[in-house]
């Protein structure tokens, strides 16, 4: 049965659909396929990329995919096949490898641009900045910057992310989905939808890299070229 013509079902498109204006009105058709293209878009091409250099990253890391494996066989039963988000959302090392890979490959590498308000003219390091300036911090330069992540920052190395490791200035850096009351409005599910994907897959699978190095595009996003693996099922 449906209800005041909206079909009874909890997604993100019915969320949409029941979504009103200030003024009380529900989103267009155009507005609608406009925000469902946006989800669309902005929520598979970056998880698929982060994804893609996640499993380039670990399996070429020595010990990351197997310390990963260790913790997801633990917290998952064996007759599971398909992990459940409460089975897996609480487990350190598997939030420390998704972040770890935010950080050294950045997908969204040159930052979002942001117009300085209206008022006075801020100075940042004797650099007078007027209003109507447009601003942008590229994201992968942040994340790769020696003075903040210390010598190693050019390596892969999920364990920086431990408490006992992590700084402040660290975690202030950190900011693959952007900050404040702009940054991504899909953070949630692009997190749920990583740590999902991640433990099924490497909970299931066995990878060999097949290809030596590894390619890059730039552009608004930073785009992996590829990713050549062998897969085998893993024994249980």
């Amino acid at each position: 049965a449906q209800e005041d013509g909206l079909p009874q079902r909890n997604d993100l498109l019915t969320r949409l659909m029941e979504a009103k204006d200030e003024n009380g009105e529900r989103l267009s058709r155009e507005e609608l396929t406009g925000e469902a293209l946006g989800q669309l878009i902005a929520g598979s091409d970056t998880t698929s990329n982060t994804l893609c250099a996640l499993l380039y990253w670990c399996v070429k890391t020595p010990g990351v995919m197997e310390k990963l494996q260790k913790e997801i066989d633990d917290a998952v039963p064996e007759d599971v096949d398909i992990p459940s988000y409460d089975s897996i959302k609480e487990l350190p090392y598997l939030h420390m490898v998704i972040n770890e890979t935010h950080r050294h490959h950045s997908t969204l590498s040159i930052g979002l641009p942001r117009l300085v308000p209206p008022g006075p003219v801020i100075t940042l390091h004797s650099t007078p900045i007027p209003p109507s300036t447009t601003l942008s911090i590229p994201t992968y330069t942040l994340h790769h910057t020696p003075s903040i992540w210390g010598p190693t920052a050019s390596k892969f190395d999920p364990s920086r992310w431990s408490p006992s490791r992590i700084t402040e200035a660290q975690k202030a850096a950190f900011m693959p989905f952007g900050v404040g009351p702009r940054s991504c409005i899909g953070r949630n599910v692009a997190e749920m939808e990583l740590a999902m994907v991640v433990a099924g897959v490497v909970r299931g699978f066995e990878f060999e890299l097949r290809q030596e190095g590894v390619e890059t595009r730039e552009g608004f996003l930073r785009k992996m070229g590829g990713c050549r693996v062998g897969i085998r099922r893993r024994s249980k």
